[in-house]
Order: C-alpha cells, then sequence, then structure tokens
C-alpha cells in the first residue's frame, strides 16, 4: 500500500498539455442535463470543478444523470471519464469500466484487509470449505471481527455457517490455539498478520506451518468507477486527487460527498469492490 500511494502521488505531478481533452464527470441530479460547462456552477461544485482542473491541469466538465444506471451506462459508452456506481448499475457494464475509489465512513474502520489462515496439514482450501469450521479471532470489535466476517461473506462464505467463534485474546495465543487444534482457522486482519507472520531475520518464517486460504476486504455499496481501459496515468491521479480531498480542498470534498453523507475520506479500491461473490 505504501508503493502505491507513492506512485499515485508522483504521478499526479505529470505533466499534461493545456489542450488535453476535458474530463466529464458524472452526477445524479433530479433532472438530467446531459455534460453542460455551466452544470458546477448550478449545483454549487465550482469549488471541486476548480480543484480537480488545477490539479489534472485539464477542463473539467460535469455530466447529470437521473441515476446512476444512466451514469454507468454513459461511462461505459465513453460518453464520460468517471461516474458514481453502485452494484445494480455495475454489474451490467462490469466488462468495459472499473472500481478505483470507495467513500471511508465516520463511522467505520473502512474496508479492512483480512486473511484466513489455516495449518498446512489442512484440507481447506478455499473460504467456502469453512463452513462448519471453528473460527479464531485474536479479539473482538470491528477491525478484528466484524470487518473480516464481512469480507468472508462478499467472499461467499455465509458467516452463520461457521462454527463456534473462539476469542483468544492475544495474538500468539490464537496462534497456538490453531496449531493445537482447538479452532480450525485463524481469521484476522491484515496489521495483526503482519505481526505475526514477518519477520526482521531473512530466515526466518514464524508462519511456514501454515497456508493462507483466503484474504479480501468487504464489498462496497457504491463507488467511483472508471472504464477499463483510461489511461493508467489518469487513472492514477484521479485517485491521487480524491484520497487527499478532505485535506487539500475540503469545499470541493464537501461537494464530492454530497450524495453520500458522514464520509471521512475516499479510499481506493479493486477493480471489483462492488462484486460480491455468490
Amino acid at each position: 500500500m505504501i508503493r502505491f500511494l507513492a506512485l499515485i502521488f508522483a504521478l499526479i505531478a505529470l505533466p499534461v498539455t493545456a489542450s488535453a481533452a476535458p474530463v466529464r464527470i458524472g452526477v445524479v441530479i433530479d433532472k438530467a442535463t446531459g455534460c453542460d460547462q455551466s452544470l458546477a456552477k448550478t449545483l454549487g461544485g465550482e469549488a471541486f470543478a476548480k480543484h480537480l482542473q488545477k490539479r489534472l491541469n485539464r477542463p473539467i466538465i460535469l455530466c447529470g444523470f437521473a441515476n446512476r444506471a444512466a451514469a454507468m451506462q454513459a461511462l461505459a459508452a465513453g460518453e464520460i471519464e468517471l461516474s458514481p456506481s453502485d452494484q445494480a448499475s455495475y454489474l451490467p457494464v462490469r466488462d468495459k469500466v472499473r472500481s478505483i475509489l470507495a467513500a471511508r465512513s465516520t463511522k467505520g474502520a473502512g474496508r479492512v484487509l483480512a486473511l484466513a489462515l489455516v495449518t498446512k496439514a489442512s484440507s481447506r482450501t478455499a473460504p467456502k470449505l469453512l463452513i462448519g469450521a471453528k473460527p479464531i479471532f485474536v479479539a473482538s470489535g470491528e477491525i478484528a471481527h466484524d470487518a473480516p466476517l464481512a469480507g468472508l461473506r462478499a467472499a461467499g462464505t455465509d458467516p452463520s455457517k461457521l462454527g463456534r467463534e473462539i476469542f483468544a485474546g492475544g495474538l500468539d495465543q490464537a496462534a497456538r490455539d490453531l496449531r493445537s487444534g482447538k479452532g480450525d482457522v485463524l481469521i484476522l486482519d491484515a496489521g495483526r498478520y503482519q505481526r505475526l507472520c514477518r519477520s526482521d531475520k531473512p530466515n526466518e518464517q514464524p508462519c511456514a506451518d501454515l497456508k493462507e486460504i483466503w484474504r479480501g476486504r468487504p464489498a462496497v455499496s457504491q463507488a467511483l468507477a472508471v472504464r477499463r481501459d483510461m489511461p493508467s496515468d489518469l487513472r492514477y491521479q484521479l485517485i491521487s486527487i480524491y484520497i487527499a480531498m478532505h485535506l487539500e480542498a475540503p469545499e470541493a470534498f464537501v461537494f464530492a460527498t454530497k450524495a453520500t453523507p458522514a464520509v471521512a475520506a475516499f479510499d481506493p479500491t479493486e477493480a471489483e469492490a462492488l462484486v460480491e461473490i455468490r
């Protein structure tokens, strides 16, 4: 993640010619207007448009649509460059578009990356094989328990079909519980995984006797999407602008999140963040 953020912040500094084509951004409004140079002023989004224009050195045009489905159809057709989306509007055009950003709520920890570990001797090799398995958690709470289970649910595993939950009360104890057979699978967030399985000594492998059978994040309900064939430099520039917007341009951030209350920031997402595996 650190390398990824360094890359996108470096890419934002890439020079863009003044004659570059405008970036057309879809917004959902009561009455569809299409792409309109004056729409930013009409909607109170001048600070937003000016911030993106300054950062990209390209004209910014807002394009009004009656709903996300219409905006996503326009994105798939190449009529706009960025669109709000949800699962219903994303799936019909999934082959042509991808998610790049999602809003992080002020009320949660965000999309926590989590993993599932089993012993190497275990016959379980995928999340779907965890039905009936006794899960071990380091602790209760959103990051250690709730978010990882939401990620498993998005991967197609119903948490209600897991076995009795074991709360170890500590990272080392959780690993001992897995190795001793007290539980069948250790489910933990990526931060704790790093502490458990990474060593400063190059020849030391603390988790050599364990295997990872899943890693993932909870699916998102809404995201910002672009075409899959968007040039990577423009995609990374847009990502870097949005993830820093709450700090660099609060007024622009307010407009960008007007349709999604209680947003703390934007986070980068994987391409299929809106998809839940069934």
